[in-house]
């Protein structure tokens, strides 16, 4: 019985995960489900089913506060997903009240996860003593998941405020916007950690990770949730260097990853570099912001890109072929309206328009072009 509660467990919280993830709705109805979380064996009963006791290697079949807090992360993402981000409570995005509950709700069931936890799943303490790999794995991926929800829970204050402009016009329409601030401060911080906690692992506690590609994933939402903020028309040369620095930090993240496919860590790196060089494109209201980014930035500069892109594709041993009967993409104009990053500077296609910033898009509520009275 308690295979099958780990079994069943694992396949919900990564299921809300990568429905998460893909914007679908979730195949799991939580009012229907009846299945106790799985309990920590006492040291006398972790045998296995001949009777021999169980390697250290079996520990997660043994110690399940990771599969514990990652299905109550499950969960969140169901409350997250319906009550923030569903196209059918857009306009919760102005109902202040119920917004705010569904947030405070997110962040008091976040912090008692996070006092539950043992102390190698303490992924907040980046000091703390190297682990099994095992460990250090679900120490990862724990740390991940929880800053996504901390992180997606108050990006719509990001982005509102990169649809409308600036925040000094989100002002004129919001009267909370030292909260608003503080909301997009809040993201910002989830997201920086995001990627130091991807880092620590790759580049140190759990390199075997390079290999899993669902760690590239966070660290894109990451990235791409940073250059939110440098959208902003007042963005300044300290906070664009403080924001960019941490995107590249992802990137040699991303470069990392040794995981096979046609996008590879090199290309979503290289897609990284094309969105923060766009956005610094779209944003720059300081006339030296870029000339200073650039310097301390070189893969900011369009000849790094060129050979980076030119090296990535020397590297295929086999090109990729695709299918002739595909027709080629129609030429796209720049960015105009609130079109504010179009994947037609970057020709980073894969990202859905949520994440290119095409607020054009046909399932998009009017909501989001009002300004509340």
């Amino acid at each position: 019985m308690q295979k099958l509660r780990i079994t069943f467990w694992v396949v919900y919280s990564y299921e809300r995960i990568c429905a998460f993830f893909t914007g679908r709705p979730s195949g799991f109805l939580d009012s229907h489900i009846d299945v106790s979380f799985p309990e920590d064996l006492p040291d006398c009963n972790r045998q296995t089913p001949c009777g021999e006791p169980m390697k250290s290697s079996d520990g997660p079949l043994t110690e399940c506060a990771y599969l514990r807090a990652m299905a109550q992360i499950g969960q969140l993402i169901e409350k997250v997903s319906s009550g923030i981000f569903s196209s059918s409570n857009l306009h919760t995005i102005y109902d202040h009240r119920k917004l705010n509950t569904t947030i405070l709700e997110c962040d008091a069931a976040l912090q008692q996860i996070e006092r539950s936890l043992p102390s190698y799943l303490q992924f907040a303490s980046l000091n703390r003593p190297k682990s099994e790999v095992w460990r250090e794995i679900q120490c990862t991926h724990l740390g991940l998941a929880f800053h996504l929800i901390k992180m997606m829970t108050r990006r719509p204050a990001m982005v509102y405020c990169s649809i409308v402009g600036s925040e000094q016009n989100c002002a004129s329409g919001l009267p909370e916007v030292e909260s608003l601030q503080a909301s997009i401060n809040l993201s910002i911080l989830s997201a920086k950690e995001i990627i130091n906690i991807a880092s620590s692992a790759i580049m140190e506690r759990a390199t075997c990770i390079r290999n899993d590609a669902s760690v590239a994933n966070y660290i894109v939402s990451a990235c791409v949730t940073l250059l939110y903020d440098v959208l902003n028309t007042s963005v300044t040369v300290e906070h664009a260097l403080d924001i960019f620095t941490s995107v590249e930090r992802g990137i040699q993240c991303l470069d990392k990853m040794e995981h096979h496919g046609p996008i590879t860590g090199k290309a979503l790196s290289l897609d990284i570099m094309k969105c923060a060089k766009d956005a610094l494109f779209l944003s720059t209201c300081e006339v030296d912001l870029e000339e200073n980014l650039a310097g301390s930035f070189p893969w900011l500069n369009d000849g790094y890109l060129s050979a980076r892109t030119e090296e990535l594709f020397n590297s295929l041993e086999e090109q990729i072929d695709y299918a002739s009967e595909i027709p080629p993409q129609p030429f796209q104009q720049l960015a105009e309206g609130n079109d504010f990053l179009s994947a037609s500077i970057s020709g980073v296609d894969y990202m859905s328009y949520w994440l290119k910033g095409n607020a054009t898009g046909p399932d998009v509520s009017d909501y989001l072009y009002e300004i509340p009275l």
